[in-house]
């Protein structure tokens, strides 16, 4: 799967609201992203999941769910399959030990109800931490949770970059 801007740009909540769409560097920049150097192209857009659950839930008049921080679309190597990505920014992450299962579950879960189910949801979850912590968070959340090995996906932000948006195959 690649990213597809497509599917990003023209997902129901996106047409609905638009504010919704931003430029991932701006994104991960905000979140705390420690580099000078711009990593993914300048025409790259994702949903940012807090800004579209404060405006679903303001128009649904309820309380506010925690999400993932962005959502991109994603297509398939012959196009037949497009999925949403949920991608949780831990950059500001220092201690590990207040990282919880039932809270990282309640992101996914609220991030599912904005996106709806107009497109599948991909069954990974990519949760992104500065590369000098993504060992000691792989060890953190299999050692504690194996059962979450096959669904979470720990990893940098050059790593997401690699896998989701190279440009060449």
């Amino acid at each position: 799967m690649k990213y597809c801007k497509t599917t990003t740009i023209t997902h129901p909540v996106a047409l609905a609201y638009p504010e919704i769409i931003e430029d991932i560097n701006i994104v991960i920049e905000r979140e705390g992203h420690q580099s000078t150097t711009i990593i993914f192209d300048t025409n790259t857009v994702v949903i940012n999941l807090d800004i579209a659950e404060a405006r679903v839930s303001l128009a649904e008049k309820r309380a506010r769910s925690k999400s993932m921080d962005i959502s991109f679309g994603s297509i398939s190597a012959d196009e037949s399959s497009r999925k949403m990505v949920l991608v949780e920014l831990r950059f500001n992450y220092e201690n590990l030990r207040n990282v919880y299962k039932g809270a990282l579950e309640e992101k996914i879960e609220g991030s599912k109800n904005i996106l709806g189910g107009n497109i599948e949801i991909h069954e990974e979850y990519i949760f992104i931490f500065q590369t000098n912590l993504v060992e000691q968070a792989k060890n953190r959340f299999f050692r504690t949770r194996p059962s979450i090995r096959n669904t979470y996906r720990i990893m940098d932000i050059n790593q997401l970059q690699a896998l989701y948006f190279h440009s060449g195959d």
